[in-house]
């Protein structure tokens, strides 16, 4: 069964490559609607709801309020806190030294814990900066440390440009690389099998 097995993998190695591929962008693209649905079921039930925010809406660490888009962040533990269902945050608002100032942190308890790998840089989008947070996130942080922030626009659950069907570079990296990595690793235990197989007959 074994020697059969080698033999196929040998014979048909062109084949089985493409159906690594094949068979990879088969899972993700079905992967990708099962979310995107499960999302769209989510705003349907009214567990995401759409709507244009002020900073009030959100909690306040170390920071003076202005106005209803204006804050001041006052020392080095300044924060904006967000707490409850949120999908994504489309941010209208100036800025001068890259989207990493706009880093944030969330998680899916909504009990103050942040960790570094639950973290995202926001996209650009139009005049949007754009946060497309894991489903399940109830609780956003972000720090803005000794600064002034002056937003345009923000809001909660932008359905219209919900991108959980969209396709990301990194997708597309991982696309290429990924079923690579999975097909030369079976081939190396089918080669070492083989390796295996032939010194004991010898």
């Amino acid at each position: 069964m074994i020697n059969k097995v080698i033999t196929f993998w040998n014979k048909k190695q062109r084949i089985l490559y493409a159906a690594f591929y094949i068979v990879a962008i088969i899972i993700f693209l079905f992967s990708r609607i099962k979310e995107g649905r499960k999302v769209e079921k989510l705003y349907s039930s009214g567990v995401y709801t759409e709507k244009n925010v002020t900073v009030h809406e959100f909690e306040l660490i170390d920071c003076e309020v202005i106005d209803d888009l204006t804050f001041k962040g006052k020392g080095d533990n300044a924060q904006l806190v967000y707490n409850g269902d949120i999908d994504t945050l489309y941010m209208d608002c100036a800025y001068s030294y890259g989207l990493r100032e706009f880093k944030a942190y969330y998680n899916t308890t909504g009990d103050y814990v942040f960790e570094e790998e639950n973290s995202m840089i926001p996209k650009q989008f139009e005049k949007y900066l754009i946060y497309d947070f894991p489903e399940g996130t109830k609780q956003v942080k972000m720090y803005y440390q000794n600064s002034t922030m002056y937003f345009n626009e923000l809001i909660i659950n932008c359905r219209q440009h919900t991108n959980k069907y969209s396709i990301s570079t990194a997708d597309i990296f991982w696309l290429s690389v990924w079923p690579s990595v999975l097909y030369l690793s079976v081939d190396l235990l089918i080669s070492t099998i083989s390796i295996v197989l032939r010194t004991r007959k010898k």
